[in-house]
């Protein structure tokens, strides 16, 4: 992925009564576009990994066989 620029804008929502939610979208050229959502615990853990200066993570693919 060298050489490539893309503007993502994520969106992080908690409250008290809904599961917390998390969106990356991508903007160009005057339309947003919808890349994943992310609902309950896995949108939190994201939202930490994002966030927090001391986290890290690896990522897993998951093979559908």
């Amino acid at each position: 992925m060298r050489g490539t620029s893309d503007v993502l804008i994520v969106s992080f929502d908690c409250g008290l009564k809904d599961e917390s939610a998390l969106c990356v979208t991508r903007k160009h050229g005057g339309k947003i576009t919808l890349l994943k959502m992310e609902l309950g615990e896995q949108a939190d853990i994201l939202y930490h990994l994002l966030t927090d200066q001391m986290a890290k993570a690896e990522i897993k693919l998951e093979r559908g066989e």
